[in-house]
């Protein structure tokens, strides 16, 4: 059983997601409406090092608060907590080459972030395909990594 961070702001998605993985796996979910209150609320935790952090990318209040939030944790050693194994999700990836020439400006600015973070692109999942089974199955596959 591995423990995952799980960031998301949204209070239906973090529901649902902390409901299917934690069946499998120990969850802590931080969700807040600003990306720097759930920076603070991390740095708060002390303890606990994860296997995994899955964290959403998009904030109501700031579209690009999920990068902002990785960069800063980053910036603060917190990378190293999480084993340096991410899964990112926003509903700015594209799913489809249609979807992909819509939001180009979008897709060109997350695929400078994964490339800086170093996070593979199958690792960056589009929120609007989330099922239960796809979603584990990632966390697997990424946690044999």
């Amino acid at each position: 059983m591995a423990r995952i961070l799980f960031i998301d702001d949204d209070q239906d998605v973090g529901k649902f997601t902390k409901e299917s993985i934690e069946k499998f796996h120990q969850v802590d979910w931080i969700r807040a409406d600003y990306w720097q209150t759930a920076e603070s609320l991390i740095v708060q935790i002390k303890e606990p090092v994860w296997d995994l952090l899955l964290l959403d990318l998009a904030y109501p209040t700031d579209i690009w608060g999920g990068i902002w939030l990785f960069n800063s944790l980053a910036r603060k050693g917190f990378r190293d907590r999480w084993s340096r194994r991410e899964i990112v999700y926003s509903k700015h990836f594209a799913q489809n080459s249609e979807l992909q020439r819509a939001n180009d400006g979008f897709m060109f600015g997350l695929r400078v972030f994964l490339d800086s973070a170093n996070i593979p692109l199958d690792c960056a999942l589009p929120n609007q395909s989330f099922d239960r089974v796809t979603l584990l199955e990632k966390i697997e596959e990424v946690l044999k990594r």
